[in-house]
């Protein structure tokens, strides 16, 4: 059997689907669950889902083959490129290079996940997908083919019967496609909502069609699909999907958090609005808050969530009980401003980075002072657009440095939320955003290294830091030379050609200390300098400069 790569299948679409025209095919995004909704943006109404809308399989079948392997614990050796095979390889290693099932899963890699390569039998196959009642197509493994086509309906019927601790790996490891792979563009509308494997399918009819499957943050079975590569198609729709996904129920389970209020003001008394003291225990509905420097609080106490202490010498003390999302959001709440998302989406990050380095445990629970020294959080019920920032960030932490932060004072690895503001003002993602706050940072994803967006290339960067250094008096006579205004991070670029993500600040290369390896790092570090003028666009500019620069030539 013969696996295909994705967009190698033609004309597999003859009789038209659903809804598509005779040369168009709508977006659409189709959320599964006890009753499938269907949305075609612009339009923001669901729809029951037709029966014989239609998907191209395209390469989702590599996210059932991996599926197969997690849950079944195989242990399979990686994939050694040799170079014989460059078409296939290009999706998966350099020659002379490995990889391994993840990072096969996010490079689309075809002939990793051959059912021949990794010894899958078709009995073995169908007897798994049949004990968990999966669609026909699916049982059968030689119908996992990309030119297959399968009604959305079973597709997510066949997600839905995934077990759930595979499903929260796959989550995780697609996620870093929007997070640091071909899905960057959309990380600051999705964030941490989507886990989905996309796919691109040529037809004879309409093209390149595109799209993706997977789950949301709860676990939700999810297709979209439109006209275009999957890149495009991603882009396009990201809002739509990010809308619809921040509506569904939240993810269950996470940590708690406890907090111990006001730890810098101590409490004088706490009564109820008629004057009357309140006692040790829980606390519900309106209260008034005496401190001991004369300040007052009206406070209202959502239930299941504060509590009353008296300490030893008398004084009243306030505890709060939060999941870790509802305690992001109140620190978003209480040291940002959630109506600006991309800014209120780093903060996110940082204030549950800086929870996760700082805070002690107390039984199940991380426990933390509501204090300036630490991190002020608020009494009141979190803000949506607060929850919103919290949820599209979920398990995003910064690893590598103490995270800091401060209202409006910069410094390098310390935030500061004005001109965190600045930044998404100016057009910023949160990652980009926290790339330019904490240069010397990884963010990742709970503790999946496939998820690191910016795995350092340490002996790169040094070299290009003090080489900077040097060409600076000599591309000062350069129209439109501007050094970057911050150590730049040099990252490992692990497919594809070298590039330079202005926002963000970063130089993503493969570890290559050779010359051609060095012209590659100047001639994107090139790119940054010249950002600002038409050199920064002149690709033979850029590479003369580059060439010239590394071999001291003038």
């Amino acid at each position: 059997m013969r696996w295909l790569r994705p967009h190698l299948a033609i004309g597999l679409l003859v009789v038209a689907p659903y809804g598509w025209g005779s040369d168009h095919w709508p977006d659409r995004l189709v959320l599964g669950g006890a009753e499938p909704r269907l949305w075609t943006p612009p339009s923001t109404a669901a729809q029951p889902v037709p029966s014989d809308l239609q998907t191209p399989l395209g390469s989702l079948w590599k996210l059932f083959v991996y599926g197969y392997l997690q849950a079944n614990g195989q242990q399979e050796p990686p994939l050694r490129c040799t170079g014989q095979d460059p078409e296939q390889e290009q999706y998966c290693c350099d020659p002379g290079e490995s990889v391994d099932r993840d990072e096969a899963l996010i490079r689309s890699c075809g002939l990793y996940f051959a059912p021949e390569r990794l010894g899958i039998q078709a009995t073995d196959w169908r007897h798994y997908w049949q004990q968990r009642q999966a669609p026909e197509w699916l049982r059968e493994l030689s119908q996992l083919q990309p030119q297959q086509r399968v009604s959305v309906n079973s597709l997510l019927a066949a997600l839905s019967v995934v077990p759930a601790e595979v499903q929260q790996r796959s989550r995780e490891v697609l996620t870093g496609v929007v997070l640091h792979g071909r899905g960057k563009e959309v990380a600051g509308s999705l964030g941490t909502l989507l886990g989905a494997k996309t796919y691109t399918q040529a037809t004879t009819e309409w093209g390149l069609v595109g799209g993706g499957a997977g789950w949301s943050d709860n676990g939700t079975p999810l297709w979209f699909g439109g006209q275009g590569s999957s890149r495009s198609v991603l882009t396009r729709m990201a809002p739509t999907i990010a809308q619809q996904l921040q509506q569904e129920p939240q993810p269950e389970g996470g940590s708690c958090v406890q907090v111990r209020y006001f730890a810098r003001y101590p409490l004088a008394t706490i009564t109820r609005p008629h004057g009357a003291e309140t006692s040790a225990g829980p606390l519900v509905g309106s209260y008034q808050l005496s401190f001991a420097n004369g300040q007052q609080l009206a406070w209202q106490a959502e239930p299941g969530h504060f509590w009353l202490e008296q300490t030893a010498q008398g004084s009243p003390v306030i505890w709060g009980r939060f999941a870790e999302p509802e305690y992001v959001a109140r620190v978003v709440d209480r040291e940002g401003e959630a109506r600006y998302p991309q800014a209120a989406r780093a903060l996110a990050i940082a204030a549950r980075s800086y929870l996760q380095q700082q805070a002690s445990h107390q039984g199940d629970c991380l426990q933390l002072d509501d204090s300036s020294r630490f991190q002020r959080v608020s009494p009141h019920a979190p803000s949506p657009a607060a929850l919103n920032a919290a949820r599209s960030t979920a398990h995003l932490t910064l690893r590598g440095i103490e995270v800091q932060y401060h209202s409006n004072k910069p410094q390098a690895n310390r935030l500061s939320w004005q001109q965190a503001v600045d930044w998404d003002r100016a057009g910023l993602d949160f990652t980009a955003i926290l790339a330019r706050a904490y240069p010397a940072a990884t963010l990742t994803l709970g503790g999946s290294q496939q998820a690191a967006d910016c795995p350092r290339l340490a002996d790169a960067q040094s070299w290009l830091q003090h080489q900077a250094t040097r060409w600076q008096a000599r591309l000062q006579g350069e129209p439109g030379f501007e050094p970057p205004a911050q150590p730049l991070s040099v990252c490992l670029l692990p497919q594809g050609r070298p590039y330079a993500d202005k926002q963000a600040q970063r130089i993503y290369v493969r570890p290559n200390p050779s010359l051609d390896g060095r012209i590659a790092l100047t001639h994107e570090y090139l790119h940054l300098a010249f950002a600002h003028h038409p050199h920064g666009e002149d690709e033979a500019y850029i590479e003369d400069l580059a060439r010239r620069l590394v071999r001291g030539e003038p």
